[in-house]
């Protein structure tokens, strides 16, 4: 079994090599080169390099990536998935992140790319702290409505958000990257379904908040392909 707080340091360590690979300058810097060095011994180093030398599995994050890699290299050749392929490629998109690590990031793009389902994981999903009193209430009319919600996930030029703004709230949606640099902020309007425009940004893992001046409202990860 491995402990909430491992994964959570697995995952960020997975997500901030990845976006390394992506910075010829900064994957070169003498600041991440021990860092670096110690990631390319992971099967997600070696996969990463397109090496396809023996490997071993030391837990499921490391399992879950020879598996999705293996499947890729199929996609990327045009091969017939086979039943089992595909189940499994199910299994891992299905699978928390913060425990399963980047695999399951990347099955849900091979999904996309595949036009399928994409869901996510209900780890995933912000729960409302139900030990706090609050002195503003949203009137529900369908106690089954969802009350947050953004997708796709992964997603390209568009991601949509699904909160209810009222008129005296001001609130605002950012994306972070995993070095903590804030790449976009704009204001949400008076309404319910508030799309934005992502062009422009690099392909990678980042970190959205809807924040208003004094609290962060929702937060999560969103996987941004080209």
């Amino acid at each position: 079994m491995i402990h909430a707080a491992d994964s959570a340091l697995m995952l960020d360590r997975q997500l901030l090599y990845y976006h390394l690979s992506k910075d010829t300058a900064l994957l070169n810097n003498n600041k991440w080169k021990s860092f670096v060095d110690s990631m390319k011994l992971t099967p997600m180093g070696r996969s990463m390099r397109q090496s396809q030398n023996s490997r071993s599995a030391i837990n499921n994050f490391e399992a879950n990536l020879i598996s999705i890699d293996s499947i890729a290299t199929k996609i990327d050749n045009k091969d017939t998935l086979s039943r089992t392929d595909t189940l499994e490629l199910k299994r891992i998109a299905d699978l928390c992140p913060y425990y399963d690590g980047i695999a399951v990031y990347k099955a849900r793009y091979l999904l996309h790319k595949l036009n399928l389902t994409v869901v996510l994981n209900d780890c995933e999903r912000t729960q409302v702290d139900t030990s706090q009193k609050y002195i503003r209430l949203k009137s529900v009319k369908d106690t089954s409505e969802v009350l947050f919600s953004l997708y796709p996930n992964p997603s390209q030029e568009w991601v949509t958000v699904e909160y209810t703004v009222e008129e005296d709230q001001e609130i605002f949606f950012e994306l972070y990257d995993v070095l903590g640099k804030r790449h976009f902020k704009e204001q949400m309007k008076n309404a319910k379904n508030h799309r934005f425009n992502l062009e422009g940004m690099h392909q990678g893992m980042y970190f959205y908040r809807l924040v208003d001046q004094k609290t962060i409202l929702e937060s999560g990860k969103l996987l941004i392909q080209e």
